[in-house]
């Protein structure tokens, strides 16, 4: 990129003001144990979901259950087995700037300003007219720059991770309605929440955590960790190995 490209480029994300969900992401995907989220890739709803034009999931589950770690599995494998551009918001009790609906949409456009052409020259526009910097572009405004880049992008998809840490779940709701409703967006969106928040009339569209498969992350995460050094009274012990095991799986309970 020329000097002036990467000028430009700051100056809109400085504009844009928008918190920055791959802290979030890097932190919850430190967490991911190798071979643990797998069951979802195979999953008849997911890969439903995966591989239609417009589709929606609900992911929800109770607090603990790894909903969060499971969110940066999807983005990592979307990732990497998708040509289209993923985005994604992490919404955060623990940071102010991360529970809003406005701040959603900021992130999205600073997301997309990275990943495609299309959404360059559109939030330029949007900017174009506050070119002194002195005025913000309106939530309204960003939002329909964001509807328009995701029409003429196609095929993008969204995860959204604890949309019950949000102070606007309505709101954020509404959005997601509105996205899926509209024939002219090819686009994918998944949800993870606690239970409480789900609002979703499609029943099919919404999927429970399974407490089974979380155990199951659990037990090959603790059998990894039952092989690191601060274990070693256990090494060569196999049948104590997995009598511990299976007591830390029955005690988590999914959690």
């Amino acid at each position: 990129k020329d000097i002036k490209t990467l000028e430009q480029t700051k100056m809109i994300i400085e504009r844009l003001r928008a918190p920055d969900s791959s802290v979030n992401h890097n932190r919850a995907h430190e967490k991911h144990g190798a071979g643990t989220g797998e069951w979802l890739y195979f999953d008849p709803q997911f890969l439903r979901w995966r591989l239609s034009s417009n589709a929606f999931i609900w992911l929800f589950g109770p607090s603990g259950c790894g909903k969060t770690v499971l969110s940066s599995t999807i983005i990592e494998y979307l990732n990497e087995h998708d040509s289209r551009p993923v985005i994604f918001f992490y919404f955060d009790f623990n940071d102010h700037h991360k529970q809003t609906f406005e701040n959603m949409v900021r992130s999205f456009l600073a997301q997309l300003y990275h990943k495609s052409p299309v959404a360059r020259s559109l939030i330029q526009s949007l900017h174009a007219a506050r070119a002194d910097g002195s005025q913000q572009p309106s939530v309204e405004q960003m939002e329909k720059t964001l509807t328009d880049i995701l029409e003429q992008e196609g095929g993008c998809k969204v995860v959204i991770d604890a949309l019950d840490e949000s102070k606007c779940v309505e709101r954020v709701i509404r959005w997601c309605k509105d996205m899926h409703n509209l024939e002219t967006i090819n686009l994918r969106l998944l949800i993870t929440s606690q239970t409480h928040v789900v609002n979703w009339q499609d029943t099919e569209q919404i999927m429970p955590v399974p407490l089974a498969d979380v155990n199951q992350d659990i037990s090959i995460h603790v059998r990894a960790r039952l092989n690191d050094d601060e274990f070693m009274s256990l090494h060569g012990k196999p049948e104590l190995q997995d009598k511990v095991r299976e007591m830390l799986v029955e005690k988590a309970d999914g959690m």
